[in-house]
Order: C-alpha cells, then structure tokens, then sequence
C-alpha cells in the first residue's frame, strides 16, 4: 500500500533539510555549525508537516486540467470560482466555443456545487450535460467544458473545521517561528511608513571593492556616529569611505524607474492623486537623480529614460487609464532600464491590484532585481492591493512595501520614499573574503550608547557552480550529478512513457497503476466492479456489471486514480 503523504513529507523534510545543513555548512561556514546542522534538520522536518497539513486542508480544493489547453495546471478552489475565457476568470480556458463566464464551482455550506452559466456550447458533468440548475461536485468528478477535461480534487471537502485548523497550526508556526510572519519591512500602513533601518543594496560590481547603501535608524548621521565598523563573517574589512547619498557623485548616482499601475481601475481620482504624488516626488529627491517613468496596463510603455527629476512631471500629465494589469511586466521592464547603471538603483511601482496580464512572473519580477542589484519599492492602493506578495518581494531586495486605501495619501507616502532616498548612506569598503560564494554582511553602528546592527548578504562575483576563484568545491561538483540521477529515478518509479502507455497517474501509487492496468488490457479494456476486493469506481461512479472504459474517463481503485486516453 502507498505510503501516508504525511509520512513522506516529514522524510523529505527531514533529509532536505540535513542535506541543506551540509551545504550551507560548507558554503557559508561563519554561519555556526551547531545551529545549521541541528537546527536545519529540525526545520526540515516542521517545513514537512507544514506541507503535509496545508495541503490536507488549506489547499485540498482544487481543480486540475487533465486534458485540454495547459494540461496539468492546478486552480485552487475559493467560495465562487469563475471558469471561461475572461481574462478576471480564474480558471481561463482560450479554445473556441468557450463563453467568457461560462461556468462556475461554488460552495454551499458545507458543500461543492458546479453551475453552467448559460453558455451556448454547455457543459458536462461526469457524462451528464448540466442546464438550468447547480449540480452537487465531490472529490474525482470529471467537467468536460469543450475540449478541456477537468478534475475535482477535493478530499477534504466534508471537514468542515479544516480550513480553520490549518490557519491555526500556520499562526502557531508562526509563533514558533517556523514560518515567520511578514515583518514591518515588507508591508507597512500609511500611518506608519517612516524610515525603516536597513541595508538597501550591495553593489558588487567593482569587486572586491564593495559599495553598501543603507537606510541609518532614527537620525543617526555619519557625522554623529563615533563608532562604524563593516563585518564580513565575524572578520572586520577595511573601510574606505562613509558619505550622504544626496552629495551624489560620478562613481555613485541615483538611478529611479517609476513604475505607474494605468489600468482600468485607477480611472479617475486614483489616476489625478499618483500623478500629484509623482510630482511632488521628482521635487523632493536629489537633483543628480535620474528617472525613467514607465507605465503599463495590457501591456508596458516606456514614457521617458533618464530625464532628470525636474522634467518628469510634464510626462505624466497626458497618462491615461484603461485596461488591465501587466504589473510584473512592468518591474521587469523598471529593472531592466537601470541594469547597467552604477551607484544606487531603485524600482518604485504604484499599483492598486493584481498581475492579470503579461509574460512574467512574480519570481522574473524578484530575479530581475536580484541579479542587478536594484530595490523594489512598493506602494499598494485599496483592498485588491496584494499585501503579501508586494511585501516578499520588497524584503527579498532590501526594499519595502507600504500600503493605503485613500488616494490622497499616495503624495505622503512617495514623499516618504523620497526622503529615505535623501538620507541614505553610502558605506564603501574593501571585502576580506574573497572565496567564500555566499557572503554575510554586518553594519555595526555606535552612537553614544547606542548600538545598530544592520545585516545583509550578496552572492560573491567570483562565486560559480564549482566554487569560487581560490577553492574547487567538490560537494557542490557531486550535487550536479545527484540532482539528475535523483530526477531519473523518481521518474521511472511514478510515471509511465505515454506514447506506448494510455494511462495517466492522477493520484496515488505507481504499483496500483500497473495492477489495474494489467487487468485492464488482458480483458479488453473491460471494467470489473472490483479488483482484489475492493470496489472500483469510473467517473467516480460504482461499475455495476461490467463496462468497457472509454477515452477521457477516469478510473478510481482505493486511493488511485488513473485516467486513460486513447488516440
């Protein structure tokens, strides 16, 4: 019999999270090896449970395209959820003779219901047309909508107290500490969005000279600091040089891409408010500032590069809405238009909702900014605003994300950001470890009594696949081969070669997949109402007598799931 899922996310956890503590030990040996080789583990192992339970409960409403355009995709199923080719549906089906809504999945109480929404072409329900009224769904019901197959995953849909045990397991990991809460850093209100100490970037690109930006705490100036001091590991470097970032210099400007949501849903008062708030911004940072003003909605426009701050308002003035959201396009674009520039780089995006058009993801988004060192600022208007995902991706690049429901306040807060521009610091020093690949950094501050500690880490340019200039990383050499081996054999244990095989694993266990289907193509494809006992369900349906199995059914034995295909 399978093994529990629960099982083998508490194994998988457990040994990731050793073979994580061995790896990180070796790359980043200041770390502490008593914490990441015990303490990793131990993680590994709570991460596993944590997967375990979320998909149990939070996430076991799903529905998953077995056939069709974007076969294999997997929609996790809310209180109403859309289906048709409507780019706002949240299962988007583009094939012909698809309605723009033409269905839905909706619950009821405790119950799963589908509702055909009055489409011309219809749909079908485990081989029943549904017309007229909401028919009750269940775990493995197959929807047919034209000619995409679509499956109901949902096992835990009669717990009723599912969802809200699994929140309260999340917060208590939370507590633990397992699965920190987002911090101030990547998700602040209006009311309280005041400089936030921390290191912005680290510009590496004149390694091993190293360039650090930073946001100091309260009103710490390096005028008033007695005591500074940069830390790589537990080793001080030597430090070069500590200026205002508003000084400016040729070897250190400030280079801006503002990124303006001009989607449908800033019409208006939204629209008016973040072009006063634009302008007001482009009066308060340094003059040596220059921008690039780029906005997007079905798609990116580039209004202007490099203008200085005092020309950019007379490009905003003819912006207009209309449209959807390219938002992770439009950081993209922001970051790519000041890759190549040296000193501080800064993406800041107004947007009031969530990404719904365009070719790139959150994480191009992320990695864009990374691999260049550039920040991402964030300023997210009204509820449709997505607080966690803005938040993750500003702390990911020594950013913030601050958020409001009242457009008046977008000038305060774009102020705000202009001010925490004007009096970062540039920290410029000359690194001590030139082999190791991942490098931490610590910025000690000492003011009076009062000591700041500031951390960071950057990913060494002499850093490669095999290690760094000085070293030759023999683990690191050994994982590139594990990493396909370990591929290759969890392929030949859970998957079959679909050109010679018509049977498709949906859930369960390879083993029962090769019974049944051995008793299957002895006898003709022949449905029997049980195999070895136990009763064996098509369309999740009981078979009574026999039947033959069709293309596009599925086949449920025990906790196994197969759909077949043939031609």
């Amino acid at each position: 019999s399978a093994r529990p899922r629960w099982l083998i996310a508490a194994i998988g956890g457990t040994v990731g999270g050793a073979v994580g503590g061995l790896l990180m030990q070796f790359l980043q040996p200041l770390m502490g090896p008593v914490s990441l080789i015990f303490g990793l583990p131990v993680f590994g192992a709570a991460v596993g449970f944590g997967i375990s339970w979320a998909e149990r409960a939070l996430s076991s409403l799903r529905l998953q395209i077995l056939e069709g355009p974007g076969r294999g995709s997997e929609f996790t199923l809310g209180k109403n959820t859309l289906i048709g080719s409507e780019g706002k549906c949240t299962v988007r089906l583009t094939e012909a003779g698809v309605a723009p809504r033409h269905a839905r999945i909706f619950r009821k109480g405790s119950g799963l219901f589908f509702e055909d929404l009055g489409s011309s072409a219809g749909s079908v329900l485990n081989e029943r047309k549904v017309a007229g009224t909401a028919a009750g769904v269940s775990h493995g019901d197959l929807i047919t909508i034209g000619k995409t197959l679509l499956r109901v995953n949902a096992p835990g849909l009669k717990t009723g107290m599912a969802s809200t045990a699994s929140l309260a397991a999340l917060a208590g990991l939370c507590i633990m500490g397992l699965f920190p809460a987002p911090s101030a850093a990547s998700g602040l209100n209006a009311a309280s969005a005041g400089r936030l100490a921390r290191i912005t970037q680290v510009d590496t690109s004149r390694y091993p000279v190293v360039d650090l930006y930073a946001v100091l705490p309260g009103d710490l100036r390096p005028g008033s600091i007695h005591g500074l001091a940069v830390l790589e590991g537990k080793k001080e470097t030597s430090l070069l040089e500590v200026r205002d970032l508003k000084k400016g210099s040729r070897d250190a400007p400030l280079s801006i891409s503002i990124v303006l949501d001009t989607s449908s849903s800033m019409r208006g008062r939204k629209l008016a408010e973040a072009k006063d708030a634009v302008y007001r911004f482009s009066r308060s940072i340094p003059t040596e500032a220059r921008i690039n003003l780029i906005s997007f909605n079905d798609a990116v426009h580039v209004i202007s590069t490099g203008l200085p701050a005092s020309l950019i308002y007379r490009n905003v003035a003819d912006l207009s809405a209309s449209g959807h959201t390219a938002l992770f396009d439009g950081i993209v674009t922001g970051s790519n238009l000041i890759r190549n520039e040296a000193g501080r780089k800064v993406v800041i995006t107004l947007t009031d909702g969530m990404a719904n058009r365009g070719e790139s993801s959150m994480g191009d988004a992320v990695a864009a900014a990374e691999n260049d060192g550039v920040s991402l600022l964030f300023v997210g208007l009204g509820p449709d605003a997505r607080r966690v995902r803005l938040g993750d991706m500003a702390a990911r690049t020594g950013g913030r994300a601050v958020f409001t429901s009242d457009p008046s306040e977008l000038s305060t807060l774009f102020e705000t950001y202009a001010a925490e521009l004007s009096r970062e610091v540039l920290v410029r020093y000359r690194s001590t470890i030139p082999d190791a690949p991942v490098v931490p950094v610590t910025l000690r501050l000492t003011s009076g009594n009062t000591e700041s500690i500031l951390n960071a880490r950057y990913l060494s340019p002499r850093a490669s696949f095999m290690g760094t200039s000085g070293t030759s990383s023999w683990v690191l050499f050994l994982f590139g081969f594990i990493g396909p081996v370990g591929l290759l054999a969890a392929g030949r244990l859970t998957s079959y070669n679909m050109a010679k095989d018509p049977f498709l694993l949906v859930e369960g266990s390879s083993r029962a997949t090769r019974l049944i289907t051995r008793v299957l193509s002895n006898d003709g494809m022949t449905v029997p109402m049980s195999i070895g006992g136990k009763t064996v369900l098509v369309n999740n349906q009981p078979v009574k007598g026999t039947r033959t199995l069709r293309s596009g059914e599925a086949l449920t034995w025990g906790d196994t799931t197969i759909l077949f295909r043939k031609g």
